[in-house]
């Protein structure tokens, strides 16, 4: 990762230095995926340049974008550097530019196409012939742990007085179904789904991006994207939408009995992982909780009132 501190405009031509790009004609805001990620214009073509993960994370994104390209799912490229490494001696990864937009308030159309997709493309990483072992020291690993959701994250919503009747009603569901949960097939997923990930062309889906690889089930990765299009992003989140999407996603890859059952568990545990984040960021930091705490929380108590008659 770059330097904390670091100019960005410094750190990332220095990072471009390592490419054979040819002429540098512009460094622009991404217009969807990571905030401090960056679209380069170069004489050689054009990128995106943003901070890189663990190395083991980036070659595992070099080594799957081939294969589900080759599905018919189009994953940008990892552009390796000069001396053929790819990640910058400062941290930074080059990714091949994917055009589209990423609309934040995605229509009917464009909601079911996402679902699909999200389906198909886990279908896919299913086949591939690939392992993932996550960082078991990662915040990002931790927050999404049933078992430091139901044990540690009370704790911290007790010591802020953010514990309400929502919250335990919340916690006492995720760790009703945590078994259950924890049995079913896990295989690498994208662990964040929301729409500015989904780049769309009209109501065609051209590419999922910012790949954030997790061990988990396909439930996890469905209930993140679930979240942030029915209830997050939502302004009145609605159950009739919300199992539209459900039967979007069974078209394209069936759910089981299973998972069928613990949608609402899964969705309540994605709500819960959201609002921990910022919680153990804050904790780990040493300061107070960031501004997304409230809207996560929001959030949480909207999962709620959706998935209670559904776990009752």
């Amino acid at each position: 990762m770059p330097q904390p501190g670091a100019d960005p405009a410094a750190a990332a031509l220095a990072a471009l230095a390592e490419y054979d790009l040819g002429e540098l004609t512009g460094l622009e805001e991404l217009p969807a995926g990571s905030l401090a990620g960056r679209k380069v214009l170069a004489a050689a073509g054009t990128f995106v340049l943003k901070p890189a993960a663990r190395h083991a994370d980036v070659e595992l994104q070099a080594r799957i974008s081939g294969l589900l390209t080759a599905q018919g799912l189009r994953q940008a490229r990892v552009m390796p550097t000069s001396a053929g490494a790819l990640v910058t001696c400062n941290g930074y990864v080059l990714l091949e530019y994917l055009e589209g937009s990423a609309p934040l308030h995605p229509s009917p159309a464009q909601t079911a196409a996402a679902m699909r997709h999200v389906a198909e493309f886990h279908q896919a990483l299913g086949r591939l012939p690939v392992r993932y072992a996550p960082d078991p020291e990662s915040l990002w690993v931790r927050v999404a742990d049933p078992e430091h959701l139901v044990t540690t994250l009370p704790r911290q919503l007790a010591e802020l007085g953010m514990a309400s009747a929502d919250t335990q009603r919340a916690i006492a569901i995720l760790d009703r179904a945590r078994g259950s949960l924890a049995a079913l097939p896990r295989q690498l997923v994208h662990g964040d789904l929301g729409p500015d990930n989904v780049l769309m062309d009209g109501d065609e889906v051209v590419s999922v991006i910012d790949f954030t690889p997790y061990w988990d089930s396909v439930l996890f990765a469905a209930c993140g994207a679930l979240y942030w299009y029915h209830v997050r992003a939502a302004a009145t989140p609605d159950l009739g939408r919300l199992q539209a999407s459900l039967a979007a996603m069974d078209a394209a890859r069936p759910w089981s009995a299973a998972e069928q059952s613990l949608w609402p568990a899964g969705l309540i545990r994605e709500a819960l992982r959201r609002l921990a984040t910022p919680l153990e960021l804050a904790r780990v930091q040493g300061s107070a909780p960031g501004p997304s705490t409230g809207p996560r929380l929001d959030a949480l108590r909207a999962a709620v009132r959706l998935c209670q008659p559904h776990c009752d």
